[in-house]
C-alpha cells in the first residue's frame, strides 16, 4: 500500500485483499486491513462480503470489528444468504447472538426458503433453536 497498491483491488472473483485475508485465515493482516480503510461494504462476485467471510470461519473478533465499522448485517448475497444464515447453519452460537444483538433480521430466508430457525432445526442445533425460538 505504501507504493500505492489498491488496498480494494478486486481479482478475477471479486475478492479483494481484505476477503482473501478472512479466507486463507490471515488474522493479524485481515485487522491491519480493516484498520488502514479497506473497504468492509465490497461484495465478491457471488455476492458474500466480508462480514459473511469472517462468519464462515467463525472469527468473532473480526465479525464485531466489522459491525463497529457500521457493516450491514443484514446484507444479501446472490443466493439470498445472510450472515446470521451462515452463523445458524454452521451452529455458530455466539455469532448468531452478536448479529442478532445488533439487528440481524431473523426471518429472512435464503433461495431455498429457509430461515435462520430452519437451517437450525434441519441440523438439530438445539443451543440456537433455543435462542431463536425466543424472537418467533
Amino acid at each position: 500500500m505504501e507504493n500505492g497498491a489498491n488496498i480494494n483491488e478486486k481479482n478475477n472473483d471479486g475478492f479483494t485483499p481484505l476477503m482473501t485475508s478472512i479466507k486463507n485465515e490471515h488474522v493479524s493482516l485481515t485487522y491491519y486491513l480493516i484498520e488502514n480503510g479497506a473497504d468492509i461494504h465490497e461484495k465478491n462476485n457471488d455476492g458474500f462480503n466480508a462480514l459473511m467471510m469472517a462468519v464462515e470461519k467463525n472469527y468473532i473478533d473480526i465479525v464485531e470489528m466489522l459491525i463497529e465499522k457500521d457493516v450491514n448485517v443484514n446484507e444479501i448475497s446472490n443466493c439470498s444468504c445472510t450472515a446470521l444464515l451462515i452463523a445458524s447453519s454452521k451452529d455458530y452460537l455466539e455469532l448468531v447472538k452478536c448479529l442478532v444483538c445488533h439487528g440481524a433480521n431473523i426471518h429472512h430466508k435464503c433461495s431455498n426458503g429457509w430461515d435462520a430457525l430452519t437451517f437450525a432445526y434441519k441440523n438439530n442445533y438445539t443451543s440456537i433453536i433455543d435462542y431463536l425460538s425466543q424472537f418467533n
